[in-house]
């Protein structure tokens, strides 16, 4: 799994700025093409910052992307298709291909101590409170 900070604005990069309360209904994630699928997330907030928990099973974490805005998260990467190219099939439940999270940072975290981790197909991204915030 690549982690990286980028300097660089999250509203230059994708041209609109959302709040983080717009974050939590529904979790919008910004459009990548018309093969690019979002995982299920979790995030949730602790008494030392947030969490994100992403489920991306059959992804080797070397196929992970986890980018750091100075006020964005995305998280992006690709699922194989492990079916035989001739399969036919008859259900479709997994999503393949490319997908991407987004989720707009909120003011107080400290980026400079966020942590990402790969554990049993999750992806984890800790996103700690900077000293001296509070909910």
């Amino acid at each position: 799994m690549r982690y990286r900070r980028i300097e660089y604005r999250y509203e230059m990069a994708t041209g609109h700025r959302q709040s983080l309360n717009d974050t939590w209904s529904g979790l919008p994630g910004m459009t990548v093409g018309d093969r690019a699928w979002r995982p299920p997330a979790d995030v949730f907030e602790t008494t030392d910052g947030y969490t994100v928990r992403l489920e991306v099973a059959g992804v080797a974490d070397d196929d992970i992307e986890v980018c750091l805005y100075a006020d964005a998260l995305v998280v992006r990467g690709t699922r194989p298709c492990v079916a035989d190219p001739h399969a036919r099939f008859l259900l479709v439940g997994i999503r393949h291909g490319d997908f991407v999270f987004d989720m707009p940072l909120p003011g107080e975290v400290d980026v400079e101590a966020v942590k990402a981790s790969y554990d049993r197909g999750y992806v984890i991204v800790s996103l700690p409170r900077r000293r001296g915030d509070a909910s």
